[in-house]
């Protein structure tokens, strides 16, 4: 599937990405690919039997119209022959010429798609690319630590500090928007700059859909999904639903991000018994 790309963006990609990812990545671009050279082979299919059928009518039409005129004067068959057979002559041309340029016309729209999705998925893989640097460059750390701690590691640790703030909030309203807002208030650099980015991902999507079928989008999302794991599905929930001012939540409901395992009452429900268990304290915090 990153055959086409530049060479230095494929090394990237093949850097960034899971290799069962890209394994079934291929496997999709293959089937993908298959698909359309088969719409490919049907239409011309369909002009070559379009061809086929306009000439046969044509024949057996000048075969009935020679029975049919045997009675005819010798003097004057000639005349009436040729100006019976000439108009189905030009319509059986004119028709060969159509179903021609809708080939052509077909296969160039077809090219054109084919630019419109390697012109996407190269931007796509790009702000992906992005989004795992963005990741690794994240740094969390904390008064007791022997070393701060980067990388996907660093959202587990932001998992943890919501739930001190959850527990220590005594307002039973507002305890999720609340939360957000403390976290925010001393990582908001790096969450910004996270955030941000995965907007412009599902964004990118969201104005190319018109191409894509919903078989097809569902596999970019689900490449996005796979990036992510399971504390950051949750930080996205919660930042996107309770804290953000923009309209990231109605984007990520219309793909149905949260599903299989990660719907809102389910992480809710998680994260709540996530904070039952480790009821700390404010002097922990």
């Amino acid at each position: 599937m990153l055959s086409w790309l530049s060479k230095d963006l494929r090394k990237k990609m093949v850097k960034n990405l899971k290799p069962d990812l890209l394994e079934k990545l291929d496997e999709e671009y293959e089937e993908l690919l298959q698909k359309r050279e088969k719409k490919v082979v049907y239409l011309e299919w369909v002009k070559l039997i379009g061809i086929f059928l306009l000439i046969l009518l044509v024949i057996e039409s000048a075969a009935y119209i020679s029975l049919t005129l045997i009675q005819v004067e010798k003097g004057t068959f000639g005349d009436f022959f040729n100006g019976i057979i000439s108009p189905f002559i030009s319509i059986g041309a004119l028709t060969a010429a159509y179903l021609a340029y809708k080939s052509q016309s077909s296969q160039l729209d077809l090219q054109q798609k084919e630019v419109k999705l390697q012109r996407f998925e190269n931007h796509f893989f790009q702000l992906l690319g992005l989004h795992n640097d963005i990741v690794k460059s994240m740094t969390y750390d904390e008064d007791g630590f022997d070393q701060p701690i980067n990388g996907r590691e660093y959202f587990n640790k932001i998992y943890e500090k919501l739930i001190r703030i959850y527990n220590n909030n005594p307002n039973p309203k507002n305890k999720y928007s609340t939360m957000m807002n403390e976290i925010d208030k001393g990582e908001n650099d790096q969450l910004l700059h996270y955030f941000r980015n995965l907007y412009q991902i599902f964004k990118l999507i969201e104005r190319n859909s018109a191409e894509f079928d919903q078989d097809e989008l569902k596999q970019y999302v689900d490449i996005i999904r796979a990036q992510l794991t399971p504390n950051e599905i949750a930080i996205l929930y919660f930042n996107t639903r309770y804290y953000g001012k923009d309209d990231f939540d109605e984007t990520l409901q219309n793909f149905n991000f949260f599903r299989d395992g990660f719907t809102p009452e389910s992480i809710e429900d998680s994260f709540k018994q996530d904070a039952a268990n480790r009821p700390e304290k404010k002097n922990e915090s």
